[in-house]
């Protein structure tokens, strides 16, 4: 490759440069409604004695119970917001 590069510029040939590789699209932060058990196992929450369900990074408390059905949000990576509703 390298000997027809240097053919090519002593021959006033231009060669396409290397392809670009495109950048991956940013990841989607999360906003939606599970079960409290559910955000646990998908690693938006966290049981505090067993019972006490709280969202990571930001400590929302979203009750006693892994059934309670709650809406959390991805505010920055990793953190979680309880809210109403998502958009």
């Amino acid at each position: 490759m390298a000997v027809k590069l240097m053919v090519d510029r002593l021959s006033g040939v231009s060669s396409p440069g290397p392809t670009p590789v495109p950048n991956p699209p940013p990841p989607q932060s999360f906003c939606g409604t599970d079960s409290n058990a559910d955000h646990v196992a998908e690693g938006r929450a966290h049981a505090f004695f067993y019972f006490v369900y709280l969202a990571n990074g930001s400590n929302d408390f979203l009750g006693l119970s892994g059934s309670t059905q709650t809406t959390l949000k991805e505010v920055s990576p990793g953190t979680y917001k309880q809210v109403s509703s998502c958009p």
